[in-house]
């Protein structure tokens, strides 16, 4: 790493590349974009941005941003709204990562001290960062890119990795999980129950994060209940709570308040098929005489 200069270069907006890295903030609230933005106007910059110089430009690109995304979408708007051109160029301290994973975690280090980065967000770039070769393992992600954490909050950020590499893409708007609900889904994933989930998500189809929690809610308790003192010990594989017995029939089996329910879903889910479970479940329990 180079030292950091006396005074931060001005850069060209239009030069800098914010998608270069995986972002860590999957969504910029446009409100507080727009107050981000007025503060710039009124007060000025007081934090430049972080950019290196690309070993290969892509024009027009020739800096790929490390931190300051919002600020740098702030001047982007700033003269959308105005047309001045002061502000087409913004400050900027050029730093010289020597790897990839080394820009990463500048990034993060820059963000790790603002509340508005999600869990989620911080479990999904600990993903890409694996994914993208950067590290071979979750863990050295977390280690790398976090290196200020502690035993609990590192175990904390891996087990939310662990969620967004299971469930990345099937949530609304999931940068609005709690750290407490990205566990409980680390721990239903653990618990080999992730394909339910996804399940229950992709086919209730609901459209907020709200109505998809309030599908899996039983599930998750389900999973944490522990079971009775005096119960039988658990066979392998059980309980079975998603069996697809054929590509046309899939049952899944849900705790409710009063019980259990069985879901049968797929083209052959019909009359005629629950009737036959039907007939079944009475010849077993009906009374005999």
């Amino acid at each position: 790493m180079t030292d950091e200069p006396k005074a931060p270069a001005l850069i060209p907006v239009a030069e800098i590349d914010r998608a270069a890295l995986t972002r860590d903030r999957l969504h910029v609230d446009p409100a507080a974009l727009e107050e981000l933005a007025l503060s710039i106007l009124q007060q000025g910059l007081r934090n430049p941005v972080e950019i290196y110089e690309m070993e290969e430009p892509r024009p027009p690109f020739r800096y790929a941003l490390v931190s300051g995304a919002r600020r740098l979408a702030a001047y982007e708007r700033l003269h959308y709204l105005t047309g001045q051109e002061r502000w087409t160029t913004i400050p900027a301290w050029l730093r010289a990562p020597e790897t990839g994973a080394e820009a990463l975690a500048l990034m993060v280090t820059e963000n790790a001290v603002r509340e508005d980065v999600s869990p989620w967000e911080k479990g999904r770039i600990v993903v890409k960062a694996r994914e993208k070769g950067h590290f071979e393992t979750l863990d050295e992600a977390v280690k790398g890119l976090f290196p200020g954490a502690d035993r609990m909050k590192a175990a904390r950020l891996r087990d939310t990795a662990l969620a967004v590499e299971a469930f990345d893409g099937l949530f609304a708007e999931p940068w609005r999980l709690s750290l407490r609900q990205c566990l409980r889904l680390a721990n239903a994933e653990k618990d080999g129950s992730g394909d339910l989930i996804a399940h229950v998500i992709e086919e209730e189809r609901a459209k907020t994060l709200e109505a998809q929690w309030a599908l899996i809610e039983p599930i998750l308790a389900e999973i944490e209940t522990p079971p009775a003192a005096n119960a039988p010990k658990r066979k392998e594989g059980y309980p079975r709570r998603l069996k697809h017995l054929r590509p046309d029939l899939t049952i899944r089996r849900e705790k409710t308040k009063l019980g259990y329910s069985l879901h049968f879903t797929g083209k052959y889910a019909q009359d005629r098929l629950m009737e036959d479970v039907l007939d079944d479940v009475i010849r077993r329990f009906e009374p005999v005489g």
